[in-house]
């Protein structure tokens, strides 16, 4: 009787439980983080972090043992995104409107919402920081993250969420895993896409206490503000993994684990030396050490668990070998250049796919010889005034180039280079103009560091990254933004500034070349430093700190290209720092 009983009770409890839902489309969890690179876990012989939900990960699925990505961010971005190399993209660096992505370009995130997914990104974007390459303009639904190449402060951060500002309260990667677990809880009854590009471990190093001294007593072989540098960047990727476990827990509590599609990479190497596993190079160069690393894959199922794979993969493999599983649409009209895994994950028996993979190191200029490309065991790199041959099987650390034994090889491969280069590059880059006027999107804000300068100012960290703003006006000191506006209207213009008490009255003028504005400041603004908890202080990055606005006028802005020139007149310049321009359409004030 007492047996009886207990399987009635088992029956029930199986009614009870929510049903396994297969027969729905897998869901999408896309993971990428920020200068991870390849020795930053303990599954790759890292002696020190222990990352054991991405050791988990791999385990119940596949590690690629040589995955490719850019030597830095918004190249490798595009190309994930896309499934193609980041040239063809329109993208070529960092900043400046040079990492903008086509607004032709069809994403991943566009695929999905074809098919019936609902689609949503939190974390960093680094495609395009104004509509109409704004995550929501390239398939995204729902948006909450930051635009640019960095942030600046990470606990209590003011992120975007779809077109609005909002304060938060936590440290940025918890902030942004509780926003994706909210967006995997609220859309568990229909399939989703989730990509969290998180923007730790890219500096600035900021990182709690509970995971910085983990690490802060550790003698790494640096001096003290090295190793202080590294102590950071393990405590966040600590963080990291243990948010990735949340993601994986909520998953299982959901009963979402086994349709689901979990993807777990990085955007490039490290930022600054540290463990890699022996590979030469850091972020921003060609070497292993800058652009080999971690992917794994999990699909319950479908892909074979535990299982390294040997072959060469890359970044633009994601998008094919999700619409192979998924049967998502390619865009034919803009070719594709990765390829379709899905067998080889799945472990059938099918040859590893024969192909030459190639890389181009962004940056200010467009350098045709000035690259990557991989051939079967070889790899040359190929610098401005140098080649450097490698065969990586045998020296997968790069210790021995090869160029003067194997010269025909280095000029076939040199050749090949050339005109993959050309093919990609054909057609052109866009103007680098911010478009202003577009439906939907009436405010638009011109950055300081979007823009061209002329004359004495300069940036407050001198580099001119993202949040940087200008100081040490002079007149006739010029800021020159290339905009292009959709739209013609009226057009309100607010100053975003400080400036010190007795300095009011300097003469501002803007014009665009059809019509010009002049004001003044009237009014003195003392900006407020925000606390800024950095365990090495930075050198590039901008602090934060807070701005004034002023209304200056309002400009007639024809449908066309304009170079729109802010210019400083007379008056006491000295303690003007200016961060940007906004405009606003004048019919949605």
């Amino acid at each position: 009787m007492k047996r009886l009983s207990l399987f009635f009770l088992l029956i029930c409890c199986m009614a009870c439980s929510k049903p396994l839902k297969q027969d729905r489309p897998p869901n999408v969890v896309l993971i990428l983080t920020d200068d991870q690179g390849w020795g930053d876990f303990s599954i790759n012989g890292n002696p020190w972090l222990i990352t054991p939900h991405f050791d988990q990960l791999a385990s119940e699925g596949a590690l690629f043992e040589k995955f490719y990505v850019s030597p830095v961010c918004a190249p490798t971005r595009a190309s994930l995104l896309t499934g193609r190399y980041h040239l063809r993209t329109g993208v070529s660096w960092v900043t400046k409107g040079l990492e903008n992505m086509r607004t032709e370009e069809f994403t991943l995130a566009e695929a999905m919402k074809e098919k019936g997914y609902v689609t949503g990104h939190f974390g960093k974007w680094h495609n395009g920081a104004h509509a109409p390459m704004s995550p929501n303009a390239q398939g995204f639904d729902e948006f909450f993250g930051f635009m640019a190449g960095h942030w600046t402060n990470y606990f209590n951060p003011w992120l975007q969420h779809n077109q609005d500002t909002v304060s938060t309260k936590g440290y940025i990667t918890d902030v942004l895993t509780d926003k994706a677990l909210e967006f995997i809880q609220d859309n568990q009854d229909q399939p989703f896409f989730c990509y969290i590009p998180f923007n730790a471990p890219h500096t600035p190093y900021q990182v709690p206490d509970e995971y910085y001294h983990k690490y802060d007593s550790i003698d790494f072989g640096y001096d003290e503000v090295h190793n202080r540098k590294i102590a950071t960047v393990y405590g966040m990727c600590d963080n990291i993994d243990m948010n990735l476990g949340r993601i994986l827990n909520r998953l299982e509590d959901l009963n979402l684990s086994s349709n689901t599609i979990v993807i777990y990479l990085s955007d490039n190497g490290p930022q600054e030396y540290r463990f890699n596993g022996g590979f030469k190079g850091r972020k921003g160069q060609l070497f292993e050490g800058g652009v080999r690393v971690p992917c794994a894959i999990r699909y319950p199922g479908v892909v074979k668990a535990d299982q390294r794979i040997p072959s060469t993969a890359a970044h633009i493999d994601i998008f094919p070998t999700l619409a192979g599983w998924l049967g998502l649409r390619e865009e034919q009209e803009l070719p594709v250049d990765g390829q379709d895994l899905s067998a080889l994950l799945e472990g059938k028996n099918v040859a590893s796919p024969e192909r030459n993979f190639f890389q181009h190191m962004a940056g200010w200029e467009l350098k045709p010889y000035r690259g990557a490309i991989w051939s079967g065991d070889y790899k040359l790199v190929l610098h401005q005034h140098d080649s450097l041959l490698y065969n990586l099987k045998n020296d997968p650390r790069e210790e021995v180039n090869l160029k003067e034994k194997e010269t025909v090889l280095l000029n076939a491969l040199a050749q090949e280079y050339g005109e993959w280069f050309s093919d990609v590059t054909q057609d052109g880059f866009e103007d680098l103009a911010i478009p202003v006027g577009i439906a939907g999107f009436p405010e638009v804000e011109l950055p300081a560091h979007e823009s061209e300068i002329h004359g004495n100012l300069h940036f407050e960290m001198e580099k001119g990254w993202a949040h940087d703003w200008l100081v040490d006006f002079e007149m006739g000191d010029q800021i020159e933004w290339p905009i292009q506006v959709a739209k013609a209207g009226t057009y309100v213009l607010y100053l975003q500034y400080a400036l010190e008490e007795s300095r009011e009255g300097v003469q501002l003028s803007v014009s665009t070349g059809s019509d010009q504005l002049k004001t003044s400041i009237s009014e003195a603004f003392l900006p407020l430093k925000i606390p800024s908890p950095d365990r090495v202080i930075r050198d590039q990055e901008a602090f934060e700190q807070s701005w004034g606005v002023a209304k200056m006028g309002e400009l007639q802005l024809q449908s066309k290209d304009h170079k729109l020139i802010l210019e400083v007149g007379a008056g006491p310049a000295e303690g003007l720092e200016i961060k940007g321009i906004i405009l606003k359409s004048k019919e949605t004030i």
